[in-house]
């Protein structure tokens, strides 16, 4: 797989890291004589799996280019996703583009229909409390400001980083756009994906955790004269009304 994903992706435009969390199937001597190859290739080696999170963070903070594009190292999302990201992100003035397979013209193949379905459930969740156009936010595949990043230290996030990024920047009205994508799981991913009780839960607590940055609703504060009342002592009500969406 690593000879592949290397063999889609390489270029001589851009730089690219890849991460190895830890694997002990030689992956990380795979990536090493690749970046050999090409000097624009680096290799960064968790001696031990840290987890999705700390394999993210590592990348983001190595990388040094003004738009940093993740994919995942399956390419579940194909490399034609890189150009269309990078260029969504410069054009829209964006903080984050994300590659969106829930987007009305996006697709979803090959993905176990148990899977999907916590997938659905999870991203319309988070889409029903913030009230935002935003389909997708469990998804890693997505492009990602260098200024956004300067602003919101991924570091001091909780929970599922992916949501947890997403909701930070609808909080700060930073601008988040999603361009369709298409979501194919090639077929040992398929084989290997069923998580055990524990691993379920372990992700669900990720994703909940990552409420804590849910935006919270604009409510203006407008000061209105109290009708005089019997006593005589001045007095004044506030009156406020609820914005019906506060991201859009």
């Amino acid at each position: 797989m690593v000879a592949s994903t290397v063999a889609a992706l390489a270029r001589p435009d851009a730089e690219f890291i890849f991460v190895d969390d830890g694997s002990t199937d030689g992956t990380s001597e795979h990536l090493l004589e690749a970046a050999n190859r090409w000097p624009n290739i680096r290799v960064i080696v968790h001696e031990h799996n840290q987890g999705a999170n700390a394999a993210l963070l590592t990348g983001l903070y190595a990388a040094t280019g003004d738009s940093i594009i993740v994919l995942d190292a399956d390419l579940s999302y194909g490399p034609e996703h890189v150009d269309t990201l990078s260029s969504a992100l410069r054009a829209q003035y964006a903080a984050i583009a994300v590659a969106s397979p829930y987007h009305l013209d996006g697709t979803v193949y090959n993905v176990p229909p148990t899977r999907l379905a916590l997938s659905v459930a999870a991203n319309r969740f988070f889409r029903s409390i913030t009230r935002s156009h935003v389909a997708t936010y469990t998804g890693m595949v997505r492009a990602y400001s260098r200024s956004f990043l300067s602003r919101v230290d991924p570091r001091t996030l909780t929970g599922e980083i992916n949501c947890a990024l997403i909701l930070a920047a609808l909080s700060r009205g930073e601008r988040v756009v999603e361009v369709p994508a298409r979501l194919a799981w090639p077929d040992i991913r398929r084989a290997e994906s069923r998580l055990s009780a524990r691993s379920l839960a372990r992700r669900t607590g990720a994703v909940l955790a990552s409420l804590r940055h849910v935006p919270l609703p604009k409510v203006p504060f407008s000061p209105a004269p109290m009708l005089p009342m019997r006593s005589s002592a001045p007095g004044y009500a506030s009156s406020t009304t609820r914005q019906k969406d506060w991201n859009g």
